[in-house]
Formats: C-alpha cells, sequence, structure tokens
C-alpha cells in the first residue's frame, strides 16, 4: 500500500489508514490538494505577481511556469493544466531567445 512507503510516524498511519481503506477513492479522505494562485498572473494593482509573459514584477529574468500562477482554482484536472502551462512558457521563452518553431 502507498501508505506503507511513507516515512511517517505510527500515530499518523494509524489516523489515515483507516480512513483511507474505507474510502471509494482518495479523493474522499482529503489527502489530495493542489496550490494555486501563490505567484498569480494579475495585474500588479490586482496583487498580481507575474504578467502575461510570465515575467515577475521588479525582477529582471526571472519567469515563473508552474501551476502557481494560476491567479485561482480551476476546474479542471491541475497536472493537465500544469502541462498546458509549460508548453506556453516553452513558447514564450523561445520567443524572447529568437527560436522560432517551437
Amino acid at each position: 500500500m502507498i501508505i506503507s512507503r511513507w516515512k511517517t510516524s505510527a500515530s499518523w498511519q494509524a489516523a489515515l489508514l483507516p480512513q483511507i481503506e474505507n474510502s471509494a477513492s482518495c479523493s474522499s479522505a482529503s489527502l489530495w490538494w493542489h496550490v494555486l494562485g501563490t505567484c498569480a498572473m494579475r495585474l500588479r494593482h490586482q496583487f498580481g505577481v507575474l504578467n502575461s509573459r510570465l515575467n515577475v514584477y521588479s525582477v529582471r529574468g526571472l519567469k515563473i511556469a508552474d501551476s502557481s500562477v494560476t491567479p485561482s482554482n480551476v476546474g479542471a484536472n491541475a497536472h493537465n493544466m500544469t502541462l498546458i502551462i509549460g508548453e506556453k512558457a516553452a513558447i514564450i521563452i523561445a520567443d524572447a531567445l529568437g527560436i522560432e518553431g517551437v
């Protein structure tokens, strides 16, 4: 079982194992969550951290390309969304470097 591979204390395992085993899926055990919006792509006056070109405000040469750039939670799979962000980041970076055909 996955939980046995984690390096956790016995009390942690004792608390979670019954909940996982009795759940229809892991999502109902409340173990899965994604941090989104910690570096939100918004306008600066709306407390955004980066612009639409993934550039961090006030930091030259730094781009962020992960799930933290989404301004709020999305109604989609976070993994797929992160892949799309990565693909768009590759296009943005290639464009900035003058690389064509990406």
